[in-house]
């Protein structure tokens, strides 16, 4: 950390917070649940899943340069932002695949490239995993579902009543999560993110959308061990691209490397000065990666 974090307390109709123009609004049935999208650019399809407790506000910083270039997809994931439930989803990677796949029909499409950050990763795995063919190719930001291994603070939600205070949507744990966790250097997320990561996180489900998920999978005890993908990434024969932070604070760089050799055509990029958020970070090095990755 480099000095101390600033109060930020914006109001919460703050105009900065709308998502940027270039992307706009949709709405969509799909699994069961009414899934809110943002979807702009030209160019070839471009899928974004966000990680877990998260929402299409991960990838604000990324909007207008991507969308340059392709034609995005980044819907909020079942339960969370503003994606309201579904009873057909149990809170576990297998629901996450077909969520993801039962989105893509419900947009019409049949193939698209696709980046997951996070948990996101694991899903996305989990989708390839079922359907390689709709991936022509994959690029993994950080993902879960490579080892056990996870932050304390991920294992304390799991905790009854501390979980709940935890995951209060307001800008106390929201800069917790962002600046002093997600972050290597606190200064790269901004009062604007911060203001629009709260709103969404102020859906009634949002909260114990995570909350159930984290549950589900015993995370006190067993960290991320309940989501290991490790067996299934032979399986995975598009070429897939990991970016890894080499100071992610959440998941260690160390299991991208180990998953390394289990990929059939797999690559990993680590970034120098970068914690759990590539996209946000280190952010024209990521638009560089995924324009290379994709538009080879």
């Amino acid at each position: 950390m480099k000095g101390p974090v600033p109060v930020l307390v914006p109001p919460v109709n703050d105009m900065k917070s709308k998502m940027p123009s270039v992307m706009q609004p949709r709405t969509v049935t799909a699994f069961g649940a009414e899934v809110h999208y943002l979807t702009g650019g030209q160019g070839p399809p471009l899928l974004l899943i966000h990680g877990i407790g998260e929402s299409n506000n991960s990838w604000s910083y990324n909007y207008d340069a991507l969308a340059r270039h392709f034609r995005i997809y980044a819907p909020d994931l079942v339960g969370w932002g503003q994606t309201t439930p579904s009873p057909a989803y149990h809170h576990d990677l297998s629901g996450l695949a077909d969520f993801i796949l039962a989105f893509m029909d419900a947009v019409g499409l049949d193939r698209t490239f696709v980046v997951g950050w996070s948990l996101g990763g694991a899903a996305t795995i989990a989708a390839a995993v079922r359907a390689p063919e709709r991936f022509p190719r994959v690029m993994l930001l950080a993902p879960a579902g490579l080892g056990r291994k996870v932050h304390w603070l991920f294992r304390a939600v799991h905790l009854p009543l501390l979980g709940e205070m935890m995951l209060m949507p307001i800008m106390l744990t929201v800069r917790t999560l962002y600046q002093l966790l997600y972050a290597h250097d606190w200064r790269k997320v901004s009062r604007d993110f911060l203001v629009r990561a709260r709103d969404k996180a102020r859906q009634p489900w949002h909260r114990s959308s995570t909350l159930a998920f984290v549950r589900a999978h015993h995370a006190l005890t067993q960290g991320q061990g309940g989501l290991d993908m490790r067996s299934q990434l032979h399986r995975l024969s598009m070429p897939v691209r990991i970016l890894w932070g080499r100071q992610d604070r959440v998941l260690s760089v160390i299991e991208g490397q180990a998953a390394l050799g289990l990929l059939p055509q797999g690559s990993l990029v680590v970034l120098d000065e970068c914690g759990h958020m590539p996209m946000l970070e280190q952010t024209d090095r990521f638009h560089d990666e995924v324009l290379g990755f994709f538009t080879p």
